[in-house]
């Protein structure tokens, strides 16, 4: 007959080896969820940074946009972007692809691989980008807050002047010839003032019309084709390798859907820079005293600190900003384009996410 202690000794040792084997099989649990934990947390943590590279990749291939690259390529056509060092463990692919004629897509895709090559994380970002205008009026022919002076044939018209082959919206009713700061005058030599046109030919107001400058001064900090002194051979021709890249190539306005049409200059011009002859399209953005003549053709905008001077049957079609008067003389002129303006201050406005799009996962 078994002994009841011996009994009570063994079911109480197998209450332990169950609890034992209990606290056992709750341990390792533990320690898989708190693995999981970890290594969830450490993907997580990798998803992050291959989602922040790829951010920061698009961000600044925005701060370094190649204005003449991007609109080289075709509607509807992609490109990868220049490659770049990645961070150790990190590699990463931009492409840009072209929308349609002032809209893109930026993307990037960033991998995180461990030291043996196999994949931790990977992120894609994308931006639609386009254009945002320069802020610049252009709702005169001449802006000047000082004293404009009109001398011969030429003038200042405020006429709405759409340049032949553009595809714009109808001319719009005549805008003002020339709109004066407070102090500012103008004068000129003209029969009657008939070198003085617009609806009104002349507007006084009562607050500074030109561009403010702190904002010429940081427009002048962006990427520019830069310019000083005796400028000559402006114009379309192509860059090597057939591109319009090159410095004094500030677009075709002539041929709006030729290989250099779509290309508008963004010009930074030194004090005393004089630009002799040529044809361009854009905004020219003066630091000082900006001289056009030789026959200069250009459509677009021009904005400068110093007084701006139109002569030598130099033509300008959009509108003239000064802080500092305008001369127009010598078979000078300045029409007011809308369309001319408008689209000169898109094309070279800094790219950004448009309103509405802007940033997306793209997985």
């Amino acid at each position: 007959m078994e002994s009841p202690l011996l009994n009570r000794r063994g079911s109480a040792l197998l209450v332990v080896v169950g609890v034992l084997l209990l606290a056992a099989g709750v341990t390792a649990a533990l320690l898989s969820v708190t693995r999981w934990r970890t290594e969830s947390g450490r993907v997580l943590r990798a998803s992050a940074r291959a989602e922040a590279q790829a951010r920061e990749a698009v961000e600044r291939a925005l701060a370094g946009w190649d204005g003449a690259s991007a609109t080289a390529l075709p509607i509807g056509a992609a490109a990868l972007l220049e490659d770049r060092r990645a961070p150790a463990g990190m590699g990463w692919l931009d492409s840009l692809q072209r929308l349609d004629r002032v809209t893109w897509l930026v993307s990037s895709t960033a991998e995180l691989r461990r030291p043996d090559g196999s994949l931790t994380a990977r992120a894609g970002v994308a931006a639609v980008v386009g254009p945002e205008p320069l802020p610049l009026r252009h709702d005169a022919a001449v802006l000047s807050d000082g004293p404009v002076g009109l001398d011969g044939p030429g003038g200042i018209d405020g006429a709405d002047t759409v340049p032949d082959r553009w595809v714009c919206p109808p001319a719009i009713r005549d805008g003002a010839g020339l709109r004066l700061g407070p102090g500012a005058a103008w004068s000129g030599s003209c029969p009657g003032g008939s070198c003085l046109l617009g609806s009104p030919a002349l507007a006084q107001e009562t607050v500074a019309v030109a561009v403010p400058e702190s904002l010429l001064a940081a427009l002048g900090r962006r990427p520019a084709l830069r310019i000083g002194g005796i400028v000559t051979g402006v114009g379309p021709a192509a860059a090597a390798g057939g591109g319009c890249g090159a410095l004094l190539n500030w677009g075709d306005p002539g041929h709006p859907d030729g290989i250099c049409g779509e290309r508008f200059g963004l010009v930074w011009a030194a004090p005393d820079t004089r630009i002799e002859g040529g044809v361009g399209q854009g905004v020219i953005l003066g630091a000082g005293r900006l001289e056009l003549g030789g026959g200069l053709w250009f459509v677009g905008v021009v904005a400068a600190v110093g007084p701006v001077l139109v002569r030598d049957g130099a033509i300008v079609w959009g509108a003239v900003l000064s802080r500092a008067g305008v001369l127009v003389e010598s078979g000078g002129s300045i029409r007011r384009s809308e369309c001319g303006a408008a689209r000169a201050l898109l094309r070279t406005g800094q790219v950004a996410p448009l309103s509405g799009h802007g940033w997306f996962r793209r997985f």
